[in-house]
């Protein structure tokens, strides 16, 4: 384990540390770009900043990447329920990981060969696009190319099909990492929507409202959900284990924990194959008393257990955390109190939750064991004065 310090009062480092799986911002407005992490030693710097009278301490980190982020097996032979809450060839090319290339229709022979033109689209700092809005295009069903003007399409802009009512379907390449806050909310007609493997993070409300929505697919490479991305989708199906519905494929339906089933369990065993818990999941389940959390989780989104005041959490070294029976430290939830000086997790440890340690005032060091492959937005954010 090696010391992480808190050098001064500094910026943000960012607003998610994801190792190995870092999804590029899809503001179109350009910004520096976040630091592309791969396995080996990383170290991250920050210098001395005061934003609105809130100070974030900066850290200077030094993790090791250690293995492949999350393998994931078939799911196994659990009973599962569903529920429902209330042609032209192209030669784009995609990377495989020893190297090779090979198109888009090797890499995923279900993948469209056809793809709606007449989209808006904006340059993205990395020197990809974005879809910035539907444009001239008139199609229902939607399918976004992986590629514009000979540059990859990386991401869904906010708002960018917010209330359009002509969508019933879409599909999202896998060169798209990330799908904006709002991009497809309200879209009342839209009924599906595939997710190819590639995409990893899904942004606030995305798809809150489409009502018609009855399915969704969600890839294994999954890595962060924030807030109710689908809050208000009434006619969508759900697979559902041990009180919480679940999104994700054929392959692994659990790829994603949405929600609890509802805000009066007292028990949830997470299931095993689940990659990432949804912000506000478990918001509010007041007489929620415990909880198993498996080590394939990679994230958990801001208030995913706001308000459970009667959770049981595993305390150690001045942090409180949920996990199971092996490791009982999967998720880091909060400092145990905002007075603690310092704090060394343990190994183990694999998510540091958005605002763990705000406003520990006096906290002047913490140790981050190379375990940790998430580190929340603001986890280390303190007040001023």
């Amino acid at each position: 384990m090696k010391p992480l310090l808190i050098a001064q009062q500094l910026t943000d480092i960012d607003d998610k540390f994801i190792l190995g799986s870092m999804p590029p911002s899809v503001i179109p407005s350009p910004k520096p770009a976040r630091p592309k992490l791969k396995a080996g030693v990383i170290a991250l710097g920050a210098v001395a900043a005061v934003l609105s009278g809130v100070l974030t301490v900066g850290l200077i980190v030094s993790l090791v990447k250690m293995g492949n982020l999350n393998p994931f097996a078939p799911p196994d032979d659990t009973e599962e329920s569903t529920v429902t809450s209330e042609d032209t060839e192209t030669n784009e090319t995609v990377e495989t990981n020893d190297s090779e290339t090979v198109t888009e229709a090797e890499a995923d022979p279900e993948a469209p060969t056809v793809f709606s033109e007449g989209l808006d689209f904006a340059l993205h700092h990395s020197g990809g696009y974005i879809v910035a809005g539907i444009g001239s295009c008139t199609d229902a069903d939607l399918v976004i190319p992986s590629t514009h003007e000979g540059a990859p399409v990386v991401g869904i802009d906010e708002y960018a099909f917010y209330e359009n009512t002509q969508l019933t379907s879409v599909y999202v390449p896998g060169s798209v990492t990330e799908i904006g806050s709002n991009a497809f909310t309200k879209c009342k007609n839209l009924t599906t929507a595939t997710l190819a493997e590639g995409v990893s993070e899904i942004g606030t409300l995305a798809f809150s409202g489409c009502t018609a929505l009855t399915s969704i697919t969600i890839p294994n490479s999954l890595t962060y959900v924030n807030s109710p991305a689908f809050q208000d989708c009434k006619a969508l199906e759900f697979t559902v284990y041990d009180q919480a519905k679940y999104l994700g494929n054929e392959e692994n339906p659990y790829v994603l924990l949405v929600s609890c089933l509802n805000r009066d369990i007292t028990a949830c065993e997470v299931h095993e194959n689940t990659r990432v818990i949804a912000g506000s999941a478990f918001d509010r389940c007041t007489k929620l008393a415990s909880i198993t959390v498996p080590d394939s989780i990679v994230s958990a989104g801001q208030n995913a257990f706001k308000d459970c005041e009667n959770l049981t959490y595993n305390s150690k070294s001045s942090a409180l955390f949920l996990g199971n029976a092996e490791n009982p430290f999967v998720i880091l939830v909060s400092a145990s109190s905002t007075g603690i000086s310092g704090c060394d997790i343990p190994e183990g440890t694999r998510v540091i939750m958005p605002y763990a340690f705000k406003d520990c005032n006096r906290m002047s060091g913490v140790s981050i064991p190379d375990t940790v492959v998430f580190i929340g937005k603001g986890a280390f954010t303190i007040a001023s004065g």
